[in-house]
């Protein structure tokens, strides 16, 4: 089965020039995500979201045509995502 992500609750979330700031209130860390990259947290914080689903966001956000370059920086971003503590495996 593939792997499903989802937010990690309580993440608080406001814009902040081109990006989004996000505060983690448990650890009290802060984050500036990109605008793809914010796009996709908010997107698991309605639910969780396959590898695949947020492949295609993605590629909607950043106009990227070729499938293989795609699923790597997807991938890329998951992993950045869940190491900063921001998306769990659902």
């Amino acid at each position: 089965m593939a792997s499903a992500y989802a937010a990690t609750s309580g993440l608080r979330l406001r814009e902040f020039g081109d990006g989004v700031l996000v505060f983690q209130p448990v650890s009290w860390e802060v984050h500036i995500l990109n605008p793809a990259a914010a796009a996709v947290l908010q997107a698991c914080q309605d639910g969780p979201r396959s590898a695949e689903s947020v492949a295609e966001l993605l590629g909607q956000l950043i106009d990227e045509s070729d499938v293989k370059a795609l699923r790597l920086q997807s991938a890329d971003l998951l992993v950045e995502l869940e190491q900063l503590g921001l998306l769990q495996r659902a």
